[in-house]
């Protein structure tokens, strides 16, 4: 039979064991989606800007133009590639061409669209000129940051949930030693009225 205050040290460790679970569950994983969204929000507004921009040099057929404007992505570290195509799918020009592969979206002419694989988030953002030429600006991002934030998150989550378990542990032996002899003195004096000792409950 455990003693009474092993019952409360055990009680105790686990429901600080519980919190640390939930702190090394949901806190990396909100912290990743927040900078999922945040990369998603930045990557949107990016292809926006860059596929208004474009719009002249497509409607004129500029091929040179696009080129020029898509070779600006690198100032932008974690972009990957960057393509512009018709309206058909011919492409007129793109940055890094080596490296482009399929964005696994259908264009939508009223708004971007968004794709994250393994790999890279794609973003597929329609070209409407004023002269009605349609095409796609397709820009795809590294998610290396993410994982990297991901893996420091999950560090950081590993480290707090394991000083909350160290101080829980600590403290449920405080209480439980707190709380045990008064217990343990009643737990007593009951016992002693049962077997009619009077005296040594008072006492107690």
């Amino acid at each position: 039979m455990f003693s009474l205050q092993a019952k409360l040290i055990s009680l105790v460790t686990l429901l600080v064991a519980v919190v640390s679970a939930f702190v090394l569950y949901y806190f990396p994983g909100h912290l990743n989606d927040q900078a999922r969204d945040a990369l998603e929000q930045r990557a949107v507004d990016m292809a926006e800007v860059m596929a208004g921009a474009a719009a002249p040099s497509l409607d004129f057929g500029d091929d040179q133009g696009v080129k020029e404007l898509l070779a600006v992505l690198e100032t932008t570290p974690e972009a990957a590639f960057a393509v512009v195509r018709h309206e058909d799918g011919e492409e007129v020009a793109s940055w890094r061409g080596d490296e482009t592969v399929e964005s696994g979206l259908d264009p939508d002419w009223e708004s971007v669209r968004v794709n994250f694989d393994d790999n890279k988030l794609h973003v597929l953002a329609p070209i409407v000129t004023p002269g009605q030429t349609r095409g796609t600006l397709h820009i795809a991002f590294a998610q290396d940051q993410l994982r990297e934030a991901y893996n420091e998150n999950l560090s950081v989550g590993l480290g707090v949930s394991a000083v909350i378990l160290l101080l829980g542990f600590l403290m449920a032996i405080g209480l439980s030693r707190l709380l045990a002899r008064p217990i343990g003195r009643v737990t007593e004096a009951a016992q002693s009225l049962a077997r009619g000792d009077f005296d040594t409950a008072e006492e107690m």
